[in-house]
């Protein structure tokens, strides 16, 4: 250099750095400079001053320059650098350092480089103890055991877990793993440290396999049963496994493994024969080992992470101290228990008293599943790696639970949290990090949407641990400065099983003073501190990578494929290809007998999925460095190339799917003929793959994936899917049906029980034949088995019982024929009352369906439809009228297309209401309903009336005209966000107030109850009672103006739990009888039922249409009427009428007219009000506030000291 010093710079540039980079200055980055003439004098003229003055260095030509200037009074520095790329704080810390080293060397100028310190003592301080208290003591006593055992003696009786229809409450989950814990002592004869398997998916019996080892004192070795056979050996043989737990389809996959094998779900039944009073006691000490979970080892082999009771113990109680874990009531196991990355809601849960949701393989890998159970139950809490929370996404639909989502596994990415801020602002985002070794995690943290980072910090430590980021040769790495992250305290792991070199070369002594840990974990993480003390993920300092949540050695994976014949040269890296997707990719030098697709069969039988290369570069040679090593930067970039035969789609099916690939693929023409996986595809992109087929209306099952890889294959399976999917029951129904809730209601009233109907008279065009409507009905009955519905009382337990079941198929067709010269509307209200009288529940037949010929006079026929109430409610006719319609509008009618595909029964719905009746979900509505019972206040009547019966029933009926009907279901509902029952209750409550004084209403509302809380119960079609009446207690809450009002009912309706659906779960479905007679005395004064818009159930151009003449009476003169007052609402040619059925052995007529005229005066005042209103306006249920805040409390939030100042908008 000396030699060629007057050589430009920028042509020294030009030679060696061919590419410019305009973000970095070239070659270097940082410069040095030292001014080193400290005799140098200030050059004097005559009758000139010159005094030398310091340089301001305004700009920064390189990222960091230090100067260095020599003079006299010493040696003084100054530090000049790129604001863009540093913190004042950060060169700040280089300066401090830079003069500690100064220091070190003038005192220790003999001493090697690498021992000189850098840190100040303050600094080590700093860094060993104050980084290391996390702020709260931890008692770190007990076992798992001992802290399940005190969640027991809680909450009994709340539910553990759910899986499917299966559930288990604390006690029987305690009182099951007790006793096949006592099982495995007896059998397996086991001592402390000894190891049982379980080679399960995730299901019900899983979960109380692993909790049944713990507490038989041994620790559980999770095997993924989709491992391959070698590897589960491998595992097993190496852990010396007493037993191995399975399900009993997995019986023929484990026929050659030299183990005791127990199949849980089978055998377990002999175990129940146990008696409970057994003496048992558990060998689990919290030195014990809890689990072993094996992770990817260098050597070609897994290794098996050893964690005991205290670990775990350790990490709960820092997890409940750091983010109050317990809050959250409910929990989604997102991923497998062969990774310990599900451990954080498994124990959170288990250990808290929380309900764990679990899921099969399929459903985790299916987003519109997953998406459809999280609306439908309360999920509070889950832990998922990042790809594979993105890949559940819908469209622009988050998965996201109600309180707390924790990242972890991988790197979170901040766009992730910014879209579920935008979604959703109410849940906490929590990072987590911690490799298997430190027992799920050591660090977190709490992330704040609106604060604007580079990367998401991991955090802080949370339990009782230490961590220490330090450089190559073991020393401190200050703050800002990169080094591998070193943990300790006592969730850190006992070793690797049966590998002492292993662990000795991972776990070493403790190098610091000050420090509390005897033995530190070298996690072989790339890390740094921020100014804000808090450590951030940077990458891995060794070949080890994370694949989908899992920690892959590459060096492991090179190991297995140097095994295979033909393999000269291998390297394995993880690395982004043309497209920015990241994926494995093997570079190989190969001979005679390779074959690509020979190697990825072979690796199949040896690694996992996850671990088998997407992408396979051959060689003529590997590029290699000066010392002789494989020169990875020089290995070419990967890329998917085109060199395939294209075959186009030729159907429909094939062309969305050949769009869904290429725009997750991210390849530009895919044939149908191309293979998924060597596109790129895996299994993360099959998730989203399934979803967005089935957003286009394709039904894909996850496995489809797996079977079917090409396009070509993967379409005749959509097309097979959708004959298959429908798992409804199909045919002529037979055997017993449950009661639903109102059914159970119906049967309590007790008296004249055949005689509850619901009828429909319709005028019909005379073309319609005899033939053709007797034809029709004959298949509407075969489609429609709930008009086939028969009942047997029977005594169960002393008590008198009604059954339900589907009879015997009959004809429902009637005809009846009115003669010349009748009074037409006599006739025919005549011929109604017969059939509305004639129906016997204990023989069956519920319906009748009859043509009723008019004169030639009339223009019309009639036809008269009934059916008892038990077999049908008011949906039910809608679609009866519809088939009727539709059939009877077709010249050909293909009856078996007609009785195919079926939607689910009404006995598919009411075993799912009665499984959700026992659900913690349901169980905790409980004191709702009770609180209501007790608010519940008689209302005041005119006379005193024992039991007034319907022949004393009286209806006034009274009409909104068409121009504030219109306004009712329209434009009204816009000021308050709210719907037409809204504001009619909102109405009816305020008509009671001012008719009785009445500050509080005991309604009874009925619902259509078909509500969407099961994600594979579709009852669109389906006919029968499925009516939802509850109680519900309106009041204005001293409300003085009409908004309120509004807004006083809107908010007491939406606070009501899964809309009332639970109240009939817990009066008449619940298995316990003190829970059912709880509510027995839950009474009210006024049913309201709202039956919508009679004008949309019949066409206008249609066959049928409303017939004018009376039907009698569609229940029984004789049956009592219990309620003090009926209200039904309905639209007809565009008028709500309202009806009012009262006994006039309670109220006189004039009463009842008030209260009529009174509701509607109060509604048209509403819908004025809300017409007029110019600003929309929210209450707390609009943002999901309804248990927090009432709509007063809300309000204040938006109040101004100046109540003039109209700058305040709501949201």
């Amino acid at each position: 250099a000396y030699d060629h010093i007057a050589v430009p710079f920028e042509k020294v540039v030009d030679r060696v750095e061919k590419t410019r980079d305009k973000s970095r200055s070239s070659l270097f980055q940082v410069l040095f400079v030292l001014n080193n003439n400290p005799d140098a004098k200030v050059a004097e003229f005559s009758g000139i001053t010159i005094e030398s003055m310091p340089m301001d260095h305004d700009i920064s030509k390189f990222d960091l320059t230090i100067f260095a200037e020599d003079s006299p009074e010493g040696i003084s520095f100054s530090f000049n650098y790129c604001s863009d790329l540093f913190n004042a704080s950060t060169v700040s810390g280089l300066r401090s350092h830079y003069e500690n080293l100064l220091d070190t060397i003038l005192v220790n100028s003999d001493s090697s480089i690498g021992n000189l310190a850098m840190l100040s003592a303050e600094e080590e301080e700093i860094l060993i103890v104050d980084y290391n208290a996390v702020g709260y003591a931890l008692s770190g006593e007990g076992t798992v055991l001992s802290l399940f055992e005190e969640q027991v003696s809680k909450t009994p009786d709340a539910i553990a877990y759910v899986y499917n229809d299966s559930r288990m409450t604390y006690k029987e989950l305690d009182e099951a793993s007790t006793k096949l814990a006592y099982y495995y002592q007896q059998t397996y004869g086991l001592e402390q440290n000894d190891l049982i398997g379980i080679m399960m998916d995730t299901s019900n019996w899983s979960f109380l396999g692993v909790l049944s080892i713990l507490k038989s004192g041994a620790g559980y070795v999770p095997i993924d049963p989709a491992l391959p056979k070698e590897r589960q050996l491998y595992m097993l043989e190496e852990a010396k496994v007493k037993g191995l737990l399975i399900e009993s389809s997995s019986l023929f996959d484990v026929i050659e493994f030299s183990v005791p094998v127990f199949s849980i779900d089978i055998q377990y039944a002999d175990i129940e024969a146990i008696p409970e009073s057994v003496s048992f006691s558990s060998l689990a000490t919290p030195e014990t080992t809890a689990y072993v979970v094996y992770t990817s080892g260098t050597t070609g082999q897994p290794k098996g992470v050893q964690i005991s009771h205290k670990n775990l113990v350790d990490y709960y109680q820092g997890l409940e101290a750091r983010i109050a874990i317990s809050n959250n009531k409910s929990f989604g196991l997102m991923s497998s228990l062969s990774a310990d990355l599900g451990n954080t809601v498994l124990y959170g849960s288990l250990l808290s008293g929380g309900t764990l949701h679990l899921f099969s393989k399929e459903t985790l890998m299916d987003g519109v599943k997953l998406q459809s159970y999280f609306k439908s139950h309360q999920i509070d809490c889950i832990k998922i790696v990042p790809s594979h929370w993105q890949a559940l996404r819908v469209d622009s639909e988050l998965l996201l639970p109600i309180r707390t989502i924790i990242f972890g596994g991988d790197v979170l990415p901040i766009s992730f949290v910014k879209d579920i801020a935008a979604q959703d602002a109410n849940v906490e985002i929590v990072n987590h990090y911690g490799p298997t070794e430190s027992t799920i995690g050591k660090l977190l943290h709490q992330v704040d949407p609106n604060f604007d980072c580079v990367r998401i910090p991991v955090g802080r430590l949370f339990s009782d641990s230490e961590a220490f980021i330090v450089s190559s040769d073991m020393s401190l790495c200050p703050i800002g400065v990169s080094g591998e992250l070193l943990l300790g305290g006592s969730g850190i792991s006992k070793g690797y099983l049966n590998r002492e070199d292993l662990t000795q070369e991972k776990f070493i002594a403790n190098p610091f003073a000050n420090s509390k840990s005897s033995t530190l974990y070298r996690t072989g993480d790339l890390v740094r501190r921020n100014s804000l003390g808090e450590i951030e993920f940077l990458g891995r300092v060794d070949d080890q990578v994370k694949i989908r949540g899992y920690r892959v050695e590459l060096k492991e994976i090179s190991r297995v494929i140097q095994g295979y014949e033909g393999i000269v040269q291998i390297e394995v890296l993880f690395k982004e290809d043309s497209t920015g997707i990241k994926r494995l990719v093997s570079y190989l030098v190969v001979e005679d007998g390779y074959s690509e697709s020979g190697l990825k069969s072979y690796l199949s039988g040896l690694v996992p999925d996850y671990m088998v290369p997407q992408l396979y570069i051959v060689l003529d040679q590997m590029p290699l460095t000066s010392n002789g090593k494989i020169d990875r930067k020089a290995l070419p970039d990967p890329e998917i190339t085109n060199q395939r035969t294209y075959v186009a789609p030729s159907t429909k099916v094939e062309e969305a799917l050949v769009t869904i690939w290429q725009n997750l693929l991210n390849v530009e023409q895919i044939g149908v003929t191309d293979n998924f996986f060597e596109l790129g595809g895996d299994s993360i992109i099959v998730i989203q793959v399934v979803s967005r087929a089935k957003k286009k209306g394709y039904q894909i099952q996850v496995q489809d994936l797996f079977d079917y890889q090409t396009i070509a294959e993967l379409a005749v399976a959509v097309e097979q899917n959708s004959k298959r999917l429908n798992t409804a029951e199909q045919g002529f129904l037979e055997g017993e049906v449950p009661l639903s809730p109102i059914q159970h209601w119906f049967f309590d009233r007790g008296e004249a029980l055949s005689y509850f109907n619901q009828a429909v008279l319709l005028s019909m065009d005379k073309g319609i034949t005899k033939e053709q409507l007797e034809k029709t009905v004959d298949l509407i009955a075969k489609r429609h088995d709930a008009l086939r519905f028969r009942y047997t009382k029977e005594i169960v337990q002393q008590e008198e019982e009604w059954k339900q079941f589907y009879g015997e198929s009959t004809n429902l067709y009637r005809t009846e024929t009115i003669e010349k010269g009748k009074d037409v509307a006599e006739a025919i209200t005549a011929i109604c009352v017969k059939y509305q009288e004639s129906f016997d529940i204990e023989k069956g037949d519920l319906a009748r369906f009859i043509l009723i010929e008019t004169p030639d006079s009339e223009a019309y026929n009639r036809f008269f439809m009934v059916a008892h109430h038990l077999a049908v409610d008011g949906v039910s006719w809608r679609f009866i009228i519809d088939d009727l319609e539709t059939l009877l509008g077709e010249e050909t009618v293909d009856e078996t297309l007609y009785l195919a595909n079926k939607n689910n029964s009404f006995r598919d719905w009411i075993n799912k209401l009665k499984n959700f009746a026992e659900t913690e979900e349901i169980e905790s509505q409980l004191e709702y309903w009770q609180q209501i019972n007790y608010d519940y206040t008689l209302l005041p009547t005119d006379f005193s009336a024992n039991k007034p019966t319907r022949e004393t029933k009286k209806t006034y009926e009274a009409i909104l005209n068409q121009e504030y009907t219109k306004y009712l279901l329209k434009e009204a509902n816009a000021a308050y966000s709210t719907e037409i029952n809204d504001l009619m209750l909102s109405a009816l409550q305020m008509t009671f107030e001012d008719v009785f004084d009445t500050q509080r209403l005991a309604l009874g509302f009925e619902g259509h109850g078909r509500e969407n809380i099961f994600t594979d119960i579709d009852l669109a079609g389906t006919t029968g009672w499925f009516t939802n009446k509850y109680p519900v207690i309106l009041s204005r809450n001293g409300a003085k103006t009409e908004g309120d009002s509004i807004k006083s009912v809107k908010e007491a309706l939406r606070k009501i739990p899964t809309k009332g659906m639970g109240y009939g779960c817990l009066r008449y479905l619940h298995s316990s009888k003190e829970i059912r007679n709880s509510l027995k005395d839950c009474g009210w004064d006024v049913v309201f039922n709202y039956l919508g818009q009679i004008d949309n159930v019949l066409n206008k151009n249609a066959i049928f249409s409303s017939a004018p003449e009376n039907s009698g009476d569609h229940i029984s003169p004789t049956s009592l009427l219990e309620e003090k007052f009926i209200v039904k609402a309905i639209i007809v040619n565009n008028e709500l009428r309202i009806s009012w059925d009262y006994s006039e052995e309670r109220y006189r007529p004039e009463t009842v007219k008030k209260l009529a005229n009174k509701f509607i005066e109060n509604l048209t005042q509403l819908v004025e009000h809300c017409i007029n209103k110019e600003e929309r306006e929210v209450t707390p249920s609009d943002f999901g506030l309804s248990d927090a805040l009432d709509f007063k409390e809300f309000d204040a939030l938006f109040e101004t000291e100046n109540s003039q100042d109209e700058s305040v908008l709501r949201f």
